[in-house]
């Protein structure tokens, strides 16, 4: 059974507000908790939360790791 490696984030509102496309909505961040193994098969977390953040609704996100500094590729710096 193969698992791969993710990101575990949690969305949080700032306080302030932010303006699209002439509606208001909250400001809100995104705050790395942790990481977590997903069954390649199934889609299900492998792991434990072992505190939660004050005010948190529950949700989360799981996001792909971002490359180790060797595996990114060079980057063009034009003046």
């Amino acid at each position: 059974m193969a698992s791969i490696r993710k990101v575990v984030c949690i969305s949080y509102e700032t306080g302030k507000s932010v303006t699209r496309n002439g509606r208001t909505y909250p400001d809100s961040k995104l705050l790395t908790v942790g990481s977590a193994f997903v069954d390649a098969e199934s889609g299900r977390i492998k792991g434990q939360f072992l505190a939660v953040p004050p005010q948190w609704d529950g949700g989360f996100l799981i996001l792909d790791p971002l490359p180790k500094r060797d595996q990114q590729p060079d980057e063009d710096i034009t003046s």
